[in-house]
């Protein structure tokens, strides 16, 4: 599938690297450009990348907004971790941990993740026998980037719609043995 963004990159490219060709060619086959002409020509070569650097902000926003993206990405990956660790917990205790900390008795050495961003810790509730929250704060919305534009999830974990601000996803934890460790 071709998407405009490729398309369009292409293009810049194709022109940037033929005008570049084009002097060279001029130059080497000894033909004398004018003052003006080389004005023109470099006018619209600085033109065109910079309407392409315009273009690519508004199509893609600014570096702020991607940051804030990859921030919000990172956190949805943090909170896919913690899930997939409660779950853990639970299989191999049958309880639910009273909070994050006690998710390194069944995987020693496990820290959990932290806002990248504050560096605060992820808020974490039990709410019932199998049921528990888990509670971030997004700087950006997911809901309206189309599924095939969407950061795919981890294989094995679940997906985290939200919005901009504070958001609190419930999740239920499915009663399953643990599966076997390997022995190494």
């Amino acid at each position: 599938e071709i998407t405009a963004a490729f398309f369009a990159k292409v293009v810049a490219v194709f022109v940037v690297v033929g005008a570049i060709f084009g002097y060279y060619l001029t130059k080497a086959r000894n033909v004398a450009i004018s003052q003006k002409r080389a004005r023109v020509l470099t006018a619209a070569v600085a033109g065109f990348v910079l309407l392409s650097i315009v273009c690519g902000f508004a199509v893609m926003g600014s570096p702020r907004e991607q940051r804030m993206k990859r921030l919000d990405q990172e956190r949805v990956y943090d909170l896919q971790d913690i899930e997939w660790q409660v779950s853990w917990y639970f299989r191999n205790t049958g309880a639910l941990p009273a909070s994050l900390d006690d998710l390194a008795r069944t995987a020693p050495g496990y820290v959990a993740p932290s806002d990248p961003e504050t560096g605060k810790p992820y808020e974490y509730r039990v709410k019932g026998e199998r049921m528990f929250e888990l509670c971030a704060t997004f700087v950006t919305s997911n809901k309206n980037i189309s599924d095939t534009k969407r950061i795919a999830p981890r294989p094995y974990k679940t997906v985290f719609e939200h919005d901009k601000g504070r958001q609190c996803f419930e999740r239920k934890v499915i009663e399953q043995k643990a599966p076997p460790v390997p022995v190494l």
